[in-house]
């Protein structure tokens, strides 16, 4: 999914007031929470200085891949029922976004295990 396929749908869904430009930033804030927790150090990290995305960044293709890509909705659904002080639609969108992204995160962490780190010269190995 790119910026733009998420502009688009998120419309579609959830008619709102905000410009792109705060969408796109929402957009980004996501895709840094997974480059933070997920990619640094697993050589799937986004390219350098790719992050946080500009607004003409449109046809980059976000981090999350299908078919999880409904992350992306589901966060900027709260983050709309956020801004628009609508905490109970906001409650009921995280519960829905936390769902989706931890089945994402589970699905990554199983394709990709973390390599043991061995220390060695202190007693020992660590793990």
């Amino acid at each position: 999914m790119t910026i733009s396929d998420a502009i688009i749908e998120i419309s579609r869904l959830k008619p709102h007031q905000y410009p792109d430009e705060t969408i796109v930033r929402w957009l980004s804030d996501l895709d840094g929470r997974v480059a933070q927790d997920l990619l640094r150090g697993s050589g799937d990290e986004p390219a350098e200085g790719v992050l946080p995305y500009k607004p003409q960044d449109r046809l980059t293709q976000l981090l999350i891949p299908f078919p999880h890509e409904d992350v992306y909705l589901k966060w900027l659904m709260a983050q709309i029922d956020y801004a628009n002080a609508d905490m109970e639609r906001y409650n009921n969108s995280m519960v829905m976004f936390q769902t989706q992204y931890e089945a994402f995160v589970d699905a990554w962490t199983r394709e990709h295990p973390k390599k043991p780190v061995y220390i060695t010269g202190i007693r020992g190995y660590l793990a």
